[in-house]
C-alpha cells in the first residue's frame, strides 16, 4: 500500500529511483504505519500543488447532484470551490435544496449565482432518496454523479473520469478511492483504497461509497434512488446498477474528501440508523 501511495502522491517529474528506493527500505523496516498516519496529510497538500491533469476531450458532460438540508455555508463554499477548481469544465452541478432554515435557503440561493453551470432547486424536504431524484429528474449530462453537501471533490476528479469514458464509451459505473478530511477541511486522513469491482464484495459490503459516477440512461433505466431506503439509499443503487451492467471501472486514485463534521457516518457508522 505504501508503494502505491508514493507513486500517487510524487509528481511524475519527481519519481525518482532514489526516493522510491529508500520508501521501499522503509516498508521493509515496518515503518508503514508511522507514514501512512502521520504523513498522509503533507504528501496530500504536495500532491494538490504538482499534480498533473491528464488532456482529455471535453465531449462528455457531468452533472453533479448534490441534496442540501440545512447546509453550512463554510462547508458548501469549499464544495463549490472544489468544483469550480476542476480541470474539466463542461459539467453543471444541481443544487436540491430541501432546507427548513429560509436564511439558509436565501445564502444557498445566492452562492449558486456565481457561476451559470450551477442550478439551484428550492423543494420542501421529502427524505435524501426523493430529494436527489429531483437532482437527478434535472440532471442534462451524460453522467450523474453525486456529492454530499459537506464534501469535497479532488480538482482532478471529473477529468479522471472523462478519460475512462474516452477509453471505454460504454462505462456505465465508475469509483475511485476516497480519503477523509476534517471539519476545518484542511487535514486529508484515512485513504482508502479500494479494489477493482467485486460483485461478492459489493453484496457484502458497500466499499464503494465515493465518487459514484453513472451513465444517466442506465440511472433512470433502474428507476433512480429507490424511496424507503433512506440510510442505505446509496447501496441499494448500487446493488440495482451492478444488476443491470459489467461495464464497470476503477479508478486507483483518491478523488473525493468524506468531511468527519459533526454527526456524520465518517465519524462514527452507528449513527447509520436506518441501516
Amino acid at each position: 500500500m505504501l508503494t502505491r501511495l508514493v507513486n500517487f502522491f510524487l509528481p511524475h517529474g519527481s519519481r525518482t529511483r532514489t526516493y522510491v528506493a529508500r520508501q521501499k527500505v522503509r516498508i521493509k523496516r515496518h515503518r508503514v504505519f508511522a507514514f501512512d498516519t502521520r504523513r498522509y496529510n503533507t504528501y496530500r497538500h504536495i500532491y494538490y500543488r504538482t499534480q498533473i491533469v491528464p488532456a482529455v476531450s471535453e465531449t462528455v458532460k457531468f452533472s453533479i447532484v448534490v441534496p442540501c438540508f440545512n447546509t453550512s455555508v463554510f462547508y458548501l463554499n469549499q464544495l463549490l470551490d472544489s468544483v469550480y477548481a476542476q480541470k474539466y469544465s463542461n459539467w453543471e452541478l444541481i443544487l436540491v435544496d430541501a432546507s427548513s432554515i429560509d436564511k439558509i435557503s436565501s445564502q444557498i440561493e445566492l452562492l449558486s449565482q456565481n457561476d451559470t453551470r450551477v442550478r439551484y432547486l428550492k423543494i420542501i424536504n421529502q427524505g435524501i432518496a426523493a430529494n436527489t431524484n429531483v437532482g437527478i429528474e434535472a440532471a442534462s449530462g451524460d453522467y450523474v454523479c453525486f456529492l454530499d453537501h459537506d464534501d469535497t471533490l479532488d480538482p482532478g476528479a471529473l477529468a479522471e473520469n472523462a478519460l475512462v469514458i474516452n477509453k471505454h464509451p460504454k462505462a456505465d459505473l465508475i469509483y475511485s478511492d476516497e480519503d477523509k478530511i476534517d471539519d476545518s477541511g484542511e487535514y486529508y486522513s484515512n485513504p482508502h483504497y479500494k479494489p477493482g469491482f467485486s460483485i461478492d464484495l459489493l453484496r457484502s459490503v458497500n466499499y464503494i461509497t465515493h465518487f459514484v459516477v453513472t451513465r444517466i440512461d442506465l440511472v433512470k433505466e433502474v428507476g433512480g434512488i429507490r424511496l424507503g431506503f433512506d440510510g442505505a439509499q446509496d447501496y441499494d443503487f448500487l446493488l440495482r446498477i451492478v444488476d443491470k451492467t459489467r461495464h464497470i471501472y476503477h479508478i486507483p486514485k483518491v478523488l473525493y474528501h468524506w468531511r468527519q463534521a459533526e454527526g456524520s457516518t465518517s465519524r462514527d457508522f452507528n449513527l447509520k440508523k436506518n441501516v
